[in-house]
């Protein structure tokens, strides 16, 4: 392979998102006429397709046992090795981020399609994932900040593109300043952390980690400890985990329901990949700095996201709160994964892809709602069942594999993560997780019996001929997770 070849090939599925959004911006530079609606939409659905293509190719080429790519070419090709973790999990990470973006394309420019900013809302869109799929292959602070703020920054124009919104424009600041506040306590940790091990690079900091951890003298390294304190409060706050959540509900009823399912998927897999590579691939020989504060997180983020949304009747927040659960669980993933570099936490991946699937669908659903002017509120969906079938039955496959109701995949995805979590000898957090699941099931259920057992107030009725890719694109994620519950193994154990 050439020098290009190696240097391109692990970055191709995040050139496919970020080519596609120049391509974007070059034909609105033309002229808004260069390109028609539809054109835009396949373009940015080509580019989508692209990186899911190149992800699954790239499995193939990937290093033999999943070590780190060395190369012996040009500094900068060996420098680039350094600083980008090409290994299954990171493709694995990215092939789901990729699955999210194209799904997610749709409802994200519905709004947007009748006006002429599609091209940078479509834009906006790809970049953000190409920064999430940055982030989860970083192998350097400095990556990881660059990736954090690629994913960010277009986030914080998208959310607050209904400008003729109050809330929009509310959620929109609201998620600046938090998401600065996060960046700020990653900033800090990292600087603290490189004035323990004058490092970055992670691979040379768990080398250092696993020197402290066979010390026994964690507790001198104080710096060190400071730094992981800060990086749990920063991936918190992005991950939406409590008590760093308070922004969460606002933002994702505020935002345009199509960003919301972007942010609510693309985001929270971000976030939690970070996880992963910080805690679990590097600070996982020192358990003991960060495992307490983490059990005390998530044990707060079941419960009271799931408490939360039991009392919501507007849908954007209770599937927000709803969110923050899940977090909860996927956390919970994170603690319980196995720490070896060679070891795939395929049960986390399912939980990803199946949470992120649902979650997009649910949005999606709500952001046809709103197209529509019908209230996201809990008592739009009476008799929706019956006055639209197609519809009612998607919501319904939604609903259920959220709750975790066998045998949906949402139940094999959180069995999957309470078997680790036993095996692993975590007994009070499965409790904790199973009594949040149960709390789970009472708001799902009302999406239920609003659908079913309800009389339909005002009989409205949507019909799939105002927006026919809506219809499949919620037929296709509903049809998706009912091949994902056949297949609760398809990325190992």
């Amino acid at each position: 392979m050439s020098v290009f070849g190696q240097f391109l090939v692990p970055l191709a599925p995040i050139v496919a998102l970020v080519g596609g959004g120049c391509a974007l911006i070059g034909a609105e530079c033309v002229g808004n006429n260069f390109l028609s609606v539809r054109g835009k939409m396949i373009l940015a659905w080509i580019s989508a397709a692209l990186a899911v293509g190149f992800c699954v190719w790239q499995f193939g080429h990937v290093p033999v046992g999943d070590a780190v790519a060395v190369y012996d070419g040009p500094v900068w090709l060996v420098e680039f090795a350094r600083f980008y973790r090409w290994t299954t999990t990171t493709v694995f990470l990215q092939l789901i981020i990729a699955i999210f973006a194209f799904f997610v394309l749709d409802s994200i420019s519905g709004d947007f399609k009748r006006g002429d900013i599609l091209g940078e809302v479509l834009a906006l869109c790809l970049w953000s994932g190409a920064g999430m799929m940055l982030l989860v292959s970083a192998d350097h602070f400095v990556v990881i900040f660059l990736g954090l703020e690629l994913l960010s920054l277009p986030l914080y124009a998208l959310v607050g593109l209904k400008r003729w919104d109050a809330k929009s424009l509310e959620a929109s600041l609201k998620y600046f300043l938090f998401g600065s506040v996060a960046t700020a306590f990653l900033l800090l940790g990292i600087a603290l952390i490189y004035g323990e091990t004058a490092t970055m690079s992670l691979p040379k900091l768990r080398d250092y980690v696993v020197q402290v951890g066979q010390s026994g003298q964690l507790q001198e390294h104080v710096l060190l400890l400071a730094g992981i304190l800060l990086m749990v409060v920063a991936i918190g706050f992005k991950s939406g985990l409590f008590p760093f959540h308070m922004w969460l509900p606002d933002v994702y009823e505020g935002a345009p329901a199509g960003v919301t399912a972007w942010m609510g998927s693309g985001v929270k897999l971000a976030a939690i990949g970070l996880a992963f590579r910080v805690f679990v691939e590097t600070f996982s020989t020192i358990p003991e700095a960060w495992m307490p504060a983490m059990r005390w997180i998530v044990a707060g983020t079941i419960l009271v996201g799931n408490a939360a949304a039991l009392v919501q009747d507007d849908l954007k927040r209770m599937f927000a709160y709803s969110s923050i659960g899940h977090a909860g669980f996927l956390m919970l993933g994170v603690m319980v994964a196995p720490s070896d570099l060679g070891a795939q936490p395929g049960f986390l991946f399912y939980y990803l892809l199946v949470y992120g699937l649902m979650f997009i669908g649910l949005f999606s659903f709500l952001a046809y709602l709103e197209r529509e002017g019908i209230p996201t509120e809990m008592p739009a969906l009476s008799g929706l069942g019956f006055t639209s079938p197609v519809l009612g039955l998607c919501l319904a496959i939604f609903a259920l594999s959220a709750a975790g109701i066998p045998p949906l995949a949402g139940f094999f995805a959180k069995y999957q993560v309470f078997l680790f979590a036993v095996g692993r000898g975590e007994i009070t957090m499965t409790i904790i997780a199973l009594l949040g699941s149960l709390v789970g099931l009472a708001y799902y259920l009302r999406v239920l019996v609003f659908l079913y057992m309800k009389e339909p107030e005002g009989a409205v009725r949507l019909t799939p001929k105002s927006s026919p890719a809506t219809y499949a694109t919620l037929a296709v994620l509903a049809a998706s997770l009912l091949v994902l519950s056949v297949l609760p193994g398809i990325f190992g154990k």
